[in-house]
């Protein structure tokens, strides 16, 4: 393994993607899915469901510690998760 990754680091990023994989089941089970007035920046029309699945992977992975930074079609913009203060 890369010694810039540690094996615990790694399990940090696992333990968040299930647990937002666990947050997005439950939302798509309760809500339906409505299209918004905006287009991402790959032109596609988003769904209100698409904002709101890659929010709680996002802040699944900022909670997590591991993730400096990320990116997505719903945001093509660098999204630090890291503070660095």
């Amino acid at each position: 393994m890369d010694s810039a990754i540690s094996s615990g680091e790694l399990q940090k990023v696992y333990d968040a993607i299930l647990e937002a994989v666990k947050e997005i089941s439950v939302h798509l089970r309760y809500n339906t899915s409505n299209k918004i007035s905006t287009n991402n920046d790959c032109g596609d029309l988003q769904l209100d469901m698409d904002v709101q699945t890659d929010s709680l992977i996002f802040e699944a992975l900022r909670n997590s510690g591991a993730v400096y930074a990320g990116i997505s079609e719903e945001r093509a913009y660098i999204t630090q998760l890291i503070d660095e203060g």
